[in-house]
């Protein structure tokens, strides 16, 4: 998550100027989805976080960080993923955009940080 996007979150988001030198250095920001790490964890408040990141950031470092491993609770599931879509799409985000945030950016991180196996 963002400080910006989410002020009183920061026992858990780093610092937004270390966002940016993240993304500059070719890292990859996960928006997560629950309490704590943003402010409003609908769809719309995800989709709120998610621009605010990609305005900071850029498009090609922000991601999904739903945090799907069990530690903490999340307002939607994977099922529900088009709801973050339609958010976003209602807020003007072009679908180029959208298809990087909302699965290629992470697909294009783990593909070129992943050992390749040889």
């Amino acid at each position: 998550g963002l400080r910006l996007a989410c002020p009183g979150t920061e026992n858990r988001n780093l610092p937004d100027d270390v966002m940016v030198e993240i993304a500059r250095g070719g890292g990859l920001i996960g928006i997560a989805y629950f309490k704590g790490a943003i402010c409003e964890i609908s769809a719309d408040g995800i989709a709120d976080t998610i621009v605010t990141a990609v305005e900071l950031v850029g498009p090609g470092a922000v991601a999904l960080g739903s945090d799907f491993d069990g530690t903490v609770a999340t307002s939607l599931d994977t099922a529900q993923l088009a709801r973050i879509t339609q958010a976003l799409l209602a807020r003007g985000m072009d679908e180029a955009v959208i298809a990087k945030v909302m699965g290629q950016n992470a697909e294009r991180f783990f593909r070129d940080n992943l050992p390749d196996g040889n």
